[in-house]
């Protein structure tokens, strides 16, 4: 997690993080979601083939920001073309913005 000078949050996602390590991760975007950034950008790594406790933990910080009310900026790996339908399977929901880098996430460019 790391503040940008755009006031946001910048989330990565690694894929070490899953339902044993995600309890230690809320609590920390938690305390950065009260200081209220105008959007979070939340990397998700990659998703397609990953373990299922990543996916789900994936989910659960979405869910927290979307809670949170703040808007959600979603990178997607590079490999994935469009918005795939597994998305909605990890709480990846339409009307969250797709991006394919963080700098386009940053700028708001899809």
């Amino acid at each position: 997690m790391r503040r940008t000078p755009s006031f946001a949050l910048h989330v990565r996602v690694e894929s070490h993080l899953d339902v044993s390590t995600l309890p230690d991760t809320v609590t920390a975007l938690a305390a950065q979601l009260v200081l209220v950034p105008r959007y979070v950008v939340l990397e998700t790594g990659q998703l397609l083939g990953s373990d299922e406790s990543h996916a789900l933990a994936v989910g659960h910080v979405a869910a927290l920001v979307r809670r949170a009310g703040i808007p959600l900026r979603v990178v997607l790996p590079e490999s994935s073309s469009g918005p795939p339908s597994w998305l909605l399977q990890v709480g990846i929901l339409p009307a969250d913005g797709l991006f394919h880098s963080v700098d386009a996430a940053l700028d708001g460019r899809i």
